[in-house]
């Protein structure tokens, strides 16, 4: 049994505490959406809201205000998901910055090309999580998935970096994520580059291809066969010597979900904060806004959606087939797994 690779943001033990505070009618979890934009990035499977205007967004003073609110009510982490390169948000060094002073953690999804080494250094010293683009170590394949020329020669050359300068936590879970979406152009690569996180201690985030965003235009000239995930399934297994499924996200199960304009969604077909794991677009619903309720009642919000759609959701969930390896949010069997723990009041 070899040892288990963990994304810290991701880990069990963060899950569990997370979950624990969620039942305590704690916020321990802010899931936040900073911007709409992605101006360097237009990836090919991407689900970002491109459509939105980046204009109107919530500002740093409120963002302040959001986090200085929440602690009380036991806030631990900020996780950003990537709808919308965060790094697009003009005050995001800043943001991060303030999160660590008052001594809240960050788990941000990045292609990483607007960072220039100073400002990685910078995330280091504020002790960020990083979840980071790398589909492919080779440029002709790199290239094309996120979508512009010389994508990957900047993204390479980040993660150069982060290693040489020591970033990379190398006892225990890691701060560093590199995120893997299986296509058929990268197929053949993703055991090189789980190998290289193993020898890093760096977590990947393999995944499978969402039917949405851009990628419902193309996407049977990239979904990989069942056939081919599940050999891919195995050949993971033997070089990290246990089985691998995507792991949870905790934002799934605990804490409020913003996005870049204040509105508190719930993915209505599940009442958790996102439906990622069903490798589909989302059914969002806006059920507030930070402008006009305080995180209190955001949160009660939050709870009346969710805590009578646990048996309605293990059981619609349960009905459908589970995949392979899972897709951003986790796997189908382990959201539902935790979901009867939870409604059995347990974690």
């Amino acid at each position: 049994m070899g040892l288990k690779l963990e994304y810290l943001p991701y880990s069990k033990k963060v899950l569990d505490e997370n979950i624990s505070l969620a039942m305590q009618g704690k916020i321990p979890l802010l899931d936040l959406e900073l911007t709409t934009a992605c101006y360097h990035g237009a990836c090919i499977y991407c689900d970002s809201y491109t459509s939105q205007p980046n204009s109107n967004l919530l500002n740093m003073e409120t963002y302040r205000t959001l986090i200085l609110d929440a602690l009380p009510y036991g806030l631990k982490w900020i996780f950003i998901c990537g709808l919308g390169e965060p790094s697009d948000y003009e005050h995001f060094l800043e943001f991060v910055g303030f999160c660590s002073s008052v001594g809240v953690n960050t788990s941000f999804f990045t292609h990483t090309m607007n960072f220039e080494d100073r400002d990685l250094d910078f995330l280091r010293r504020n002790n960020a999580n990083m979840i980071m683009k790398c589909d492919s170590f080779r440029p002709e394949v790199f290239d094309f998935l996120p979508g512009k020329p010389e994508s990957s020669r900047k993204i390479l050359n980040n993660l150069e970096y982060l290693l040489s300068s020591g970033f990379v936590l190398q006892e225990g879970a890691s701060n560093l994520a590199l995120s893997i979406v299986v296509t058929k152009r990268n197929l053949d690569e993703v055991p090189e580059i789980v190998e290289f996180c193993k020898a890093n201690n760096i977590f990947p985030s393999v995944g499978q291809l969402e039917f949405a965003g851009k990628a419902k235009t193309i996407y049977n000239d990239l979904v990989v066969a069942d056939d081919d995930l599940i050999s891919l399934k195995a050949t993971l297994a033997s070089i990290l010597g246990y089985e691998y499924t995507k792991p949870l996200c905790p934002a799934n199960f605990s804490g409020i979900h913003l996005d870049a304009y204040g509105n508190c969604l719930v993915d209505y077909d599940t009442g958790l904060n996102c439906g990622w794991f069903l490798l589909k677009d989302t059914n969002y619903r806006t059920i507030g806004n930070i402008h006009d309720s305080d995180i209190s009642s955001l949160w009660t919000l939050v709870k009346e959606c969710r805590d009578g759609k646990y048996d309605q959701t293990v059981s619609a969930l349960e009905s459908k087939a589970d995949f392979i390896i899972g897709g951003c949010g986790g796997c189908i069997s382990k959201v539902c797994a935790k979901l009867k723990v939870v409604a059995g009041g347990g974690t």
